[in-house]
């Protein structure tokens, strides 16, 4: 998550002068709102990861 989120933020283009830490603070979201068991390679996301990641995100 955190490495797929780095380059997005780069390939977006958008103004976060350290892609690294955007994609730890996405991270940390993602433990944050997943249930127990959950794997991402189903479809949906948990509730409450877009609004986290957005607002990791400062968008």
């Amino acid at each position: 998550m955190a490495d797929l989120t780095s380059w997005a933020v780069v390939a977006l283009g958008l103004p976060e002068p350290d892609p690294a830490r955007a994609g730890t603070a996405v991270e940390e979201v993602a433990e944050a709102v997943s249930p127990s068991g959950w794997t991402w390679t189903g479809t949906g996301l948990p509730d409450g990861f877009l609004d986290g990641a957005f607002a990791a995100l400062a968008l």
